[in-house]
C-alpha cells in the first residue's frame, strides 16, 4: 500500500481580506492614478522641506515615493522617479547659498545619489 500525502487545504480567507481584494479590483485604475500623483508630487515636496529644513537631511525620504511608484505603476516609472528625485536634489544644491569648493560638487553629489 502506497501512502500519499493529500494536497494541503487552502485556508479560508477572512471576510475583510476578500472585501479589500474586491474593492481593489473594482478601483484599480483609481488607486493607480492616486499612487502616480503621490509619487510625482512627493519628491518635490520633500525637496522643498529639505531646502528649508536646515541641518537634518531628508534624503532617505526620497525612497518612499520611488518604492510606491515602482510597486504600483512599474519599473520604468520607478526609474523616472529616480531621475526626478535626483533632479530635485540637484536643483536644491544649485540654489542653495552654500559656496561649493568646485562647481562640479553638486553634479558629483547628483551622480552619487543616482547610483545609490
Amino acid at each position: 500500500m502506497l501512502i500519499t500525502e493529500s494536497p494541503p487545504r487552502e485556508r479560508a480567507r477572512p471576510a475583510a481580506v476578500l472585501l479589500a481584494q474586491a474593492w481593489l479590483q473594482r478601483n484599480e485604475a483609481r488607486v493607480r492614478l492616486i499612487a502616480t500623483i503621490i509619487s510625482v508630487v512627493s519628491p518635490v515636496l520633500i525637496g522643498i522641506a529639505d531646502q528649508y529644513n536646515g541641518d537634518i537631511q531628508l534624503s532617505v525620504l526620497y525612497v518612499l515615493p520611488i518604492v510606491l511608484g515602482t510597486w504600483v505603476v512599474g519599473l520604468r516609472f520607478g526609474i523616472a522617479l529616480i531621475v526626478l528625485s535626483v533632479g530635485v536634489q540637484l536643483v536644491r544644491d544649485l540654489i542653495t547659498t552654500f559656496v561649493w569648493s568646485s562647481a562640479m560638487v553638486p553634479l558629483w553629489n547628483a551622480a552619487i545619489r543616482a547610483v545609490f
